[in-house]
């Protein structure tokens, strides 16, 4: 019912809304750019026949792109039509692409 609904939303705004989720969202930007940077550097030494591309990377990538799409999700789910119209509307538009 509606009760179950609302308790829903308010669980996952008190997750997305809380600033501790921006730091989080934004301690996996980071690693991942790490991990892109080490990336690039096997796959520069992989194309000379130095090494091989350890399949982590395929994996980490993975990983990295679903909970970059789960946070989309939960912010575009809270946020409903203010995803797109709030002031940081470019911010978020950009973390869509």
């Amino acid at each position: 019912g509606g009760s179950s609904q609302q308790a829903c939303y308010n669980f996952l705004s008190g997750i997305v809304c809380d600033e501790r989720f921006d730091y989080v969202i934004g301690t996996f930007v980071l690693a991942n750019a790490v991990v892109l940077g080490i990336q690039t550097e096997f796959a520069a030494r992989s194309a000379r026949g130095e090494v091989e591309e350890p399949a982590v990377f395929k994996q980490s990538s993975s990983a990295f792109c679903a909970i970059f799409v789960l946070e989309m999700v939960l912010r575009i789910l809270v946020h409903q039509g203010d995803f797109f119209t709030a002031p940081s509307w470019q911010w978020n538009v950009l973390d869509l692409l």
